[in-house]
C-alpha cells in the first residue's frame, strides 16, 4: 500500500508531458489486455481465407475414358467394362457454409418453393439452427482440454462438411444451385424439376437428366474414379487410400477413428468428430477427404454389381438403400479405402453422412 501512495504521489508531481506519456501506456495496455481477454476463448486455426472457393470443381476427364476392370472389389470389377463421360466433380465436401448460403437462396430467394426434409448441420454436434460464423465449441471438452493442459481451438462452423440431410435433400439441393446458377437441373418428376425432398416418391424415383449442365451427386464409379486418380495407367490408380498406399501414412491423408479424437489425443477424450475440409493431403487430382472425415452420398443404389459393358452407370434398380463412400471418423480406416462402400437409407439425414459435387461436361467445357 505504501509503495502504491508513493507511485500515485510521483504522477502527481510529473510535469504534463509525462502524465500524457503515462496515459497513453495504460491505454494501450488495457486495449491489448481486453483483446487478450476476449479473444482467449476464440483460437481460429483455420480461416475462411485458406479455402480459394468452397465450390470449386476439378476436372476429371475431358474425354470419355474407358475402364477394363480387374480384381474382385470395388466398382471396376473383374468382368466390367465401364466407360465414363466428361465430368467434373467436387474439390472439397461441401462445406456447410455452401449449404447454408444455397438453402436459404432456395427456401428465400427463389421464385420456385423448395422444400427439405432436413436443415443441414455443421459436424456432429451442432445443430442446424446454427450459423457459419458460429464458432465451433463443445464446453465439456474444452473444460477437459484446460484441466489436461492440451490445447483446445475453435473453428468455425461454416468450415465442416455439412451432415444432417437426407440423399433426397442432396439431389433437391443441387437443383436449387443449378437454378440459383441459372444452369440446368439434373433430377426431375414427370417432367417437372424436383424441388420438395417430402414428396418421398418422387424424391426417390427422380428421372436423370445426365446430359445437362447442372449440378448433382456423383455416381459411384464416376466417385471411385476420381477417388483413385482418375488415370488408371498411373500407380495410384492401385492405392488403398486417395492419394497413398502406405498404410501408415494414411493419417496424412485421411480422418478415422485414430486420428480423430477431439483433442487429438486418441482416447482421452472419448470424443470423436469429423473435420473440417481440406486439412488433409489432397490426392493426385487436387481431391480432398476423398477417404475418410465423413462418409458421401452417391447417387447409385446399393446392389450387386454386375457383369457387362456399361456406358455412364447407374446402378437404380429396386427399392433399396443407396450407397456412401469414403467412410468417416468415426470408422477404422479400413472404411477409407477407395474400393470400400456402405448404404444408408435415403430418407435418414445421417450424422457423419455428407457429400460432394458432380457435374457433366458439356459442349465447349470439354
Amino acid at each position: 500500500m505504501h509503495f502504491f501512495k508513493q507511485f500515485l504521489k510521483k504522477i502527481k508531481n510529473m510535469d504534463p508531458y509525462a502524465k500524457t506519456n503515462i496515459f497513453y501506456l495504460f491505454l494501450a495496455a488495457a486495449i491489448i489486455g481486453g483483446l487478450l481477454f476476449f479473444t482467449r476463448e476464440k483460437i481460429i486455426n483455420y480461416p475462411y481465407d485458406s479455402i480459394e472457393n468452397f465450390k470449386t470443381m476439378i476436372n476429371v476427364t475431358r474425354k470419355s475414358v474407358t475402364v477394363i476392370g480387374k480384381g474382385d472389389d470395388g466398382v471396376f470389377l473383374e468382368g466390367r467394362s465401364i466407360t465414363l463421360s466428361p465430368y467434373k466433380i467436387g474439390k472439397y465436401e461441401v462445406a456447410f457454409t455452401f449449404w447454408h448460403e444455397v438453402y436459404n437462396w432456395a427456401v428465400n430467394e427463389s421464385k420456385h418453393k423448395y422444400v427439405f426434409q432436413s436443415m443441414g448441420q455443421p459436424g456432429i454436434f451442432m445443430t442446424s439452427g446454427s450459423s457459419p460464423d458460429d464458432l465451433y465449441e463443445i464446453p465439456d471438452v474444452r473444460k477437459k482440454a484446460e484441466s489436461l493442459g492440451l490445447p483446445y481451438e475453435t473453428v468455425k462452423c461454416g468450415l465442416y462438411p455439412v451432415t444432417k440431410m437426407s440423399w433426397s435433400d442432396a439431389i433437391i439441393w443441387c437443383n436449387a444451385l443449378s437454378e440459383k446458377e441459372g444452369l440446368d437441373p439434373v433430377y426431375f418428376y414427370d417432367g417437372q424439376v424436383l424441388r420438395n425432398s417430402l414428396e418421398i416418391t418422387k424424391s426417390e424415383n427422380p428421372e436423370v437428366r445426365m446430359k445437362n449442365n447442372g449440378y448433382r451427386l456423383p455416381t459411384e464409379a464416376e466417385w471411385e474414379f476420381a477417388a483413385r486418380g482418375g488415370d488408371v495407367s498411373a500407380p495410384d490408380w492401385n492405392f488403398g487410400f486417395a492419394g497413398t498406399d502406405d498404410f501408415n501414412a494414411a493419417d496424412d491423408y485421411a480422418w478415422h477413428s485414430g486420428n480423430s479424437s477431439f483433442l487429438n489425443a486418441g482416447a482421452i477424450t472419448e470424443v470423436i468428430d469429423i473435420h473440417p475440409i481440406g486439412q488433409k493431403k489432397p490426392n493426385r487430382l487436387g481431391l480432398y477427404d476423398m477417404s475418410g472425415n465423413c462418409w458421401e452420398w452417391c447417387f447409385d443404389r446399393y446392389n450387386r454389381r454386375q457383369p457387362g459393358e456399361f456406358i455412364d452407370p447407374i446402378n437404380n434398380m429396386g427399392a433399396r438403400p443407396r450407397i456412401i463412400k469414403s467412410g468417416s471418423a468415426r470408422n477404422p480406416p479400413a472404411f477409407a479405402r477407395v474400393k470400400s462402400w456402405g448404404y444408408a437409407v435415403p430418407v435418414n439425414p445421417g450424422y457423419i453422412l455428407g457429400f460432394r459435387l458432380a457435374q457433366t461436361i458439356t459442349g465447349d467445357d470439354k
